[in-house]
């Protein structure tokens, strides 16, 4: 690999960094013009590696979508507990909370292609946290209803971080009673 491609590589790294931090911070709909100028580039040089506003953006999400499953794939393939995985998959989302949160937020605003993603997260999600919940047989509840309330829990909370936890992290602040309280909710 030659020095110019090494730099057009480094580019478009900066560029998906910044969209990504920019999204989190101000939301989806922030301008291309204020991603080139985070990365120190050209507003031009955004298209020429990628073509659209949306490209970017389904490859922002794209990139999100696949490091959460990886981690949530590592969960579902490990011997930890219910309650531990609950908590690490709170610890998953803490790590891009904002991020996560602009996206269910704004997820129904979004190119098709976006919500694509959001499925095949929400998807991926299932499956993976479905693997752990059918380790314990004494569950009596459908599998899909656990994982729908528990993303449904995690979203209330997230969705309205302006009450919960205004000036931190709602994940960090209550992981532990929304893991406790779900562990009691499912083993009633």
């Amino acid at each position: 690999m030659n020095e110019r491609q090494k730099q057009k590589i480094e580019t478009r790294n900066k560029i998906v960094e910044n969209a990504f931090l920019l999204y989190a911070k101000d939301g989806f709909q922030v301008p291309t013009s204020n991603i080139a100028k985070a990365s120190n580039v050209s507003h031009g040089t955004i298209f020429s590696h990628f073509s659209t506003k949306d490209d970017l953006l389904i490859f922002v999400i794209g990139e999100f979508g696949e490091k959460l499953t990886n981690r949530l794939h590592e969960i579902s393939i490990s011997s930890m507990s219910l309650k531990t995985a609950l908590s690490t998959h709170v610890d998953i989302i803490e790590e891009y909370e904002d991020f996560y949160i602009q996206f269910i937020r704004e997820k129904h605003n979004l190119p098709d292609m976006a919500k694509m993603e959001f499925i095949s997260i929400q998807s991926a999600a299932s499956h993976h946290l479905e693997a752990i919940f059918q380790k314990d047989s004494t569950i009596d509840i459908s599998l899909p209803m656990i994982f729908n309330t528990w993303v449904g829990l995690l979203h209330y909370y997230l969705l309205n971080k302006d009450f919960f936890s205004p000036n931190s992290s709602v994940l960090k602040k209550y992981k532990n009673e929304l893991v406790d309280t779900f562990m009691k909710m499912i083993y009633k």
